[in-house]
């Protein structure tokens, strides 16, 4: 499983989401989120979406989004890609969004469910342009029953906030050095956080620390004494304490529920042409 926080343009990404928490970011890719089981509730640019099995969520380039379940537990597929890597009307996902991005249909669901369920079984085999034929079929599916709308591609002040905290979570990392980094003052960056983000910068920076080691939870067998380390956490305690308030369970236990949860072909890389 790949992480939400990487470099724009790199590749398309297709995996597995067992996580019901992520928190604020966005990206140069749009995000596409095929809900399999339970209900996730999204926050795109300030708007929230329950996203219920069976309904599908795009969030376009460079929205700001984040979520957090009101259940235990659901099951995702998720796409992040490049439009411009698209075929069809797919591709005009770079520069136009869906005014409504969550889509259900009845009659489509389970033909589009039926081609996840061959693409996820066929990640190591099936080839490039075929992947990439597949997925924009699927999206121009959706997208005929969508209004769209024009949006601007130039990075707003708040996305370059975000790509600097992306880059830096696991670093000490302080709202004056962002400021100073970026040319902004001090209380901009915390008015972006407050009143944009509608959360505190401190909660901002360890959401991301807090994504980062759920995905090492699951990924790997590294030990919690690493993990909190390697995710940017400052102590063991201060880890375990947070974890325990967005998830209800210690590292540990979350581990033991969620490792096995992830197919096995998780994901397709697309390297840059």
């Amino acid at each position: 499983m790949q992480s939400f926080f990487c470099e724009p343009h790199e590749q398309i990404r297709f995996f597995t989401q067992p996580f019901h928490y992520f928190s604020a970011h966005s990206h140069n890719s749009i995000e596409v989120i095929f809900m399999l089981e339970g209900c996730n509730r999204v926050n795109v640019s300030g708007t929230e979406y329950d996203v219920s099995a069976g309904s599908v969520l795009i969030i376009p380039t460079n929205a700001v989004h984040s979520a957090k379940n009101p259940e235990k537990y659901c099951q995702s597929i998720v796409l992040i890609a490049d439009p411009r890597w698209l075929i069809g009307k797919a591709s005009k996902l770079s520069s136009y969004a869906p005014t409504n991005p969550l889509w259900t249909d009845p009659q489509q669901t389970s033909m589009i469910w039926t081609m996840l369920h061959e693409l996820k079984k066929n990640t190591n085999i099936i080839s490039i342009d075929g992947f990439i034929a597949l997925i924009s079929a699927i999206l121009c599916v959706m997208l005929d029953d969508m209004t769209l709308h024009s949006i601007r591609d130039k990075p707003r002040t708040e996305q370059r906030i975000l790509d600097f905290c992306q880059k830096h979570y696991t670093e000490p990392i302080t709202v004056e050095q962002v400021a100073s980094t970026l040319g902004l003052s001090t209380t901009y960056v915390s008015h972006i956080f407050n009143g944009t983000l509608h959360t505190s910068f401190p909660t901002y920076i360890n959401g991301l620390r807090l994504y980062h080691s759920m995905q090492l939870l699951s990924e790997t067998n590294l030990p919690v004494a690493e993990i909190y380390s390697r995710a940017g956490f400052t102590s063991l305690r201060t880890f375990n304490r947070i974890f325990a308030e967005h998830n209800g369970c210690t590292p540990l236990q979350w581990r033991k529920s969620n490792l096995k949860k992830t197919l096995a072909n998780p994901h397709i890389h697309v390297e840059p042409r």
